[in-house]
């Protein structure tokens, strides 16, 4: 585990070159914003894990130390966030617990067309159980319904703090289908100001996989047009 690594003083150092670091999530959201979303100034870029990527008035915010959008929201626990300590990783589901939360229920007895798809290792693919889940498969609908509360209500604590015109959910989220969507906006409606949604879009985002690298070349791009 790297803690106060100067990676980017390392790297440029052993490459000799100019080197650019930037989080996932807002090089995702600054992808988005300048393929699909330059009208608006205000837009969230949501990951399914922590992090998200934060654009206010057209501009990306980093915050202080580069840090900002690091968020998880849980009622129902208490998770150590004490630096150096390996729970502090293993406590944020980066898929929302949807693979574990499935082999919790498949290991209750019940009756799944997930069954089929684990491989001989036990594993269990995210996209499967987005596949079961359009199918109708009882056990994907219930842990995506349960995955949607969570992100919503995450997703709604930014709108209400942030008040943006766009989120765009993205992480490999793309395809739960729209049913995982409209139960996003369930909880939105239900979690928010109304004044705080109006004419608010929650949308899948459009560049999948691509987006981080996507948005890192165009802001290395934009980095050498200034010099």
């Amino acid at each position: 585990m790297y803690i106060s690594v100067p990676f980017k003083k390392y790297l440029e150092e052993k490459f000799k070159l100019p080197i650019y670091i930037e989080n996932d999530a807002n090089a995702s959201a600054w992808a988005e914003y300048k393929k699909n979303y330059k009208g608006y100034k205000n837009l969230i870029y949501m990951f399914s894990g922590v992090g998200c990527g934060i654009i206010i008035n057209g501009s990306l915010y980093r915050g202080k130390q580069g840090a900002a959008g690091e968020l998880f929201i849980t009622p129902h626990k208490v998770m150590s966030s004490r630096l150096g300590d390996f729970s502090f990783l293993t406590q944020w589901p980066q898929d929302l617990g949807i693979i574990k939360r499935a082999k919790e229920l498949i290991s209750l007895g019940r009756n799944t067309s997930l069954l089929k798809r684990i491989d001989s290792t036990g594993n269990l693919a995210l996209e499967d159980i987005f596949r079961e889940a359009k199918n109708k498969d009882s056990v994907s609908c219930e842990v995506l319904k349960e995955a949607a509360f969570s992100l919503g209500v995450k997703i709604s604590f930014l709108i209400n703090l942030l008040n943006p015109e766009v989120v765009i959910v993205g992480g490999g989220f793309e395809e739960a289908g729209l049913s995982f969507l409209g139960k996003i906006n369930q909880i939105v409606k239900e979690y928010t100001f109304s004044f705080s949604r109006k004419n608010l879009k929650i949308v899948f985002s459009s560049l999948g996989r691509n987006a981080p690298c996507l948005g890192v070349a165009q802001l290395i791009l934009e980095e050498k047009n200034k010099n």
